[in-house]
């Protein structure tokens, strides 16, 4: 399952990101961080699904966005990415999301996906702008949290929260669900002057060969998703 939950502010995006990768059954292979930067450009990019694919999206990504001057230049180049590798064949399906500051739009979110994983709609393989707050992962209450000053303050909770709520593995659907969000959480700050990233909270009961002991579920709410259509320049 894994998990991310992105907002956008006046100035800045903030992302919160965990750090687990497991096997189909929650077995965890690893703990890592799961936010790449972009360069030198206020652009930061997680994902989820196989590790594997995950990283080599996000190399191609960086070379791709490496190359521009603007971060506008960097999102259409990334969708140009995307649209030439559509109808390829993935070896294991992945979705993305991308934290920017761009010219024309200031603070914002997009969201691309090898297949409709979740069933929202979102046409694959095209990179959309997405609605804020927007996240990935078990949807659990957080009425009573407020996230108006920033993640930092509220992201250990939220994501303890999703932590005890099992959730369905969308690359194997077939399986029990399971509890996937775990390692650590990480917060990371997108503005004009670049990215930060900061470890804000770690499980030290994962352990690697060990599945995730969430320990309980919780109520679920919400909506995902607010799409548009981000177009490449050829």
């Amino acid at each position: 399952m894994s998990a991310f939950l992105a907002v956008t502010y006046d100035d800045r995006v903030e992302l919160l990101t965990d750090g687990a990768i497991y096997t189909a059954d929650g077995t965890l292979t690893g703990i890592r961080r799961k936010v790449w930067p972009v360069g030198n450009l206020p652009i930061a990019i997680t994902g989820r699904g196989n590790s594997g694919v995950l990283d080599a999206f996000v190399a191609v990504f960086r070379v791709a966005a490496g190359a521009c001057a603007t971060v506008d230049d960097a999102l259409a180049s990334m969708a140009g990415v995307i649209e030439r590798r559509a109808g390829k064949g993935m070896p294991s399906d992945v979705e993305m999301v991308i934290c920017a500051i761009s010219e024309s739009r200031g603070p914002s979110l997009f969201y691309f996906a090898t297949a409709d994983m979740w069933g929202a709609g979102i046409e694959p393989w095209t990179l959309v702008e997405v609605d804020s707050p927007f996240y990935g992962g078990p949807l659990v209450d957080v009425s009573d949290l407020s996230a108006r000053d920033g993640l930092a303050e509220v992201g250990a909770e939220v994501f303890s929260r999703m932590r005890r709520t099992p959730g369905r593995n969308p690359l194997n659907p077939e399986m029990p669900k399971l509890y996937g969000i775990g390692g650590h959480v990480d917060h990371t700050t997108v503005s004009a002057a670049g990215c930060t990233i900061e470890r804000i909270h770690e499980w030290p009961e994962d352990v690697v060969g060990r599945r995730i002991d969430g320990l309980g579920a919780d109520k679920s709410f919400g909506s995902r998703f607010g799409a548009r259509v981000v177009k490449s320049r050829r």
